[in-house]
This record gives C-alpha cells, sequence and structure tokens, in this order.
C-alpha cells in the first residue's frame, strides 16, 4: 500500500509540475534559469516541461487504477531519477555554482530517488 501511495504522491507531484510549466511556462522556466526565445523556445518549453512530465504523471499514477503496473512504476521511477541524480550531478560538477540555484531541485530528485529505491527492493515479489 504504501509504494502505492508513494507513486500517487510523486505522479501528482509531476502532474502539478506539467500543469504549472505549461500554464506559467514564463515563470516556469525562470524558475530554473532557462530563457525560452521565440516560439521554437516556447514550444520545446511546454513539449518537455508539459507533455513529458504529464506523461511521467500518467506512469507514475498507473498503478492506482491497474495494480499489476506498481513493480514496473517503481521501476521507472528509480530508472528516472537514478538518471537525474547522475545527470544533475555532472553539471554540478561542471558548472559549481550552479548547487546554489538548483539546490532544492536536487534535494527533491535524491530523496525520490532514494525513496523509489527502498519502495522497490522491499516489495515483496
Amino acid at each position: 500500500m504504501i509504494p502505492k501511495i508513494f507513486l500517487a504522491l510523486v505522479g501528482l507531484l509531476y502532474a502539478f509540475l506539467a500543469i504549472y510549466c505549461s500554464v506559467s511556462s514564463e515563470k516556469a522556466s525562470r524558475t530554473v534559469h532557462l530563457t525560452m526565445d521565440g516560439a521554437g523556445g516556447r514550444s520545446e518549453f511546454l513539449t518537455v516541461y508539459g507533455g513529458l512530465e504529464f506523461a511521467i504523471a500518467l506512469l507514475f499514477l498507473l498503478p492506482l487504477a491497474a495494480p499489476q503496473y506498481l513493480r514496473a512504476g517503481l521501476l521507472s521511477c528509480l530508472i528516472i531519477h537514478a538518471s537525474l541524480v547522475a545527470f544533475r550531478t555532472l553539471s554540478i560538477v561542471l558548472e559549481p555554482s550552479a548547487f546554489a540555484e538548483t539546490r532544492s531541485l536536487a534535494i527533491g530528485e535524491w530523496v525520490i530517488f532514494l525513496l523509489s529505491l527502498f519502495m522497490l527492493f522491499g516489495l515483496k515479489k
């Protein structure tokens, strides 16, 4: 039950972020220090930060409707957040001053990564 609640909360977080990035894209892009130059930049931001985050939300929410996908949802959460942690770490190594601007994102990614690791390997087969 706890792993399903965990995935639901992470899924709702991603759904909120997708909607926020779609509705308030100018503000959201400033929050993550991205510029949206021209129509192409705005389109790309909407697609990646709106569309991709919404797809991730649906992936994490899927076990609520189809419980047989719980393990796959946890594995997806682990893979996604392990990748985010790896690339965030690389970005901080390459751009050390970026940590001050992205600290809260980095902490959130680490927390979700570690919890998904714990949930996946703590789940009985």
